[in-house]
Order: C-alpha cells, then structure tokens, then sequence
C-alpha cells in the first residue's frame, strides 16, 4: 500500500518536472543576464526595505518619547489641578466664613443704628442738663 502510494507521488513529481521543463522551453527560460538583473533588483527592495525599517524604528522612538513627554504634562497638569482644587476650597470656606462675620457685623451695626436712633443727642441731652440744673 505504502509503496503504491510513494510510487503514484513519484509519477506526480516527474509529471510536474515535465510540465516545468516545457513551461521553461516555451518561455525562454531566464538568460544570465536577467538572473543578473533580477539579483540586483531583489537586493535594491532589500536594502530599501531596511531603509524603511530604519525609519520606522526612528518614528517609533520618537512617539515613544513623544508619549512619555505627554504623560509627565498630563501628570504636572493633574497635580496643578489638585492643588488649585484644594486652595479653591479652602477659599471658599474662608469666603463662607467672611460672609458670616459680615452678616455677624451687619446685624450688629443696625441694632446700634437703631439704639443710636432712640437715644438723646449730646445738644439735647446738654439742653436739658442745664435746664435741670437752673
């Protein structure tokens, strides 16, 4: 079985050498100058190609560095933030403090006002002193 198997491989083998054979006949085959040509041409696509992996490796060094720059704005930035969060509350606590010591003084303020009002003026007050005392 193994050695009908290997056998029909075999005369699959031959037949496609054959039709190589053939292709090449019909084709011309390739001269040394070609294959010449050829090399030249695979070996211009290589160093090409090496250039432009040259490039990339210099591009990706540059995001990479890019990005890490980025990072340490975006973490300087985020650490300002922080900060002027926490001096805003403090501000506006101080500010709610303020507003009531205001409200503190203006209640204080109109009660003297208003006792004020009522009381007797010093020329009044003088008036009726000396009055008194005649």
């Amino acid at each position: 079985e193994e050695l009908r198997r290997f056998r029909g491989r075999v005369e699959e083998v031959v037949q496609e050498n054959q039709k190589l054979h053939q292709d090449l006949k019909q084709t011309g085959g390739v001269s040394h100058k070609e294959w010449r040509q050829l090399q030249e041409q695979a070996r211009l696509v290589l160093q090409e190609n090496q250039v432009l992996i040259d490039q990339l490796e210099v591009q990706h060094a540059k995001a990479k560095d890019s990005h890490g720059r980025h990072l340490t704005e975006v973490s300087k930035v985020c650490k300002q933030l922080m900060l002027l969060e926490a001096e805003k509350q403090r501000l506006e606590g101080e500010l709610e403090e303020t507003r009531r010591e205001l409200h503190t003084l203006q209640a204080e303020h109109l009660q003297t006002r208003c006792s004020l009002e009522n009381a007797v003026s010093w020329d009044e007050h003088h008036a009726i002193a000396t009055k008194l005392k005649r």
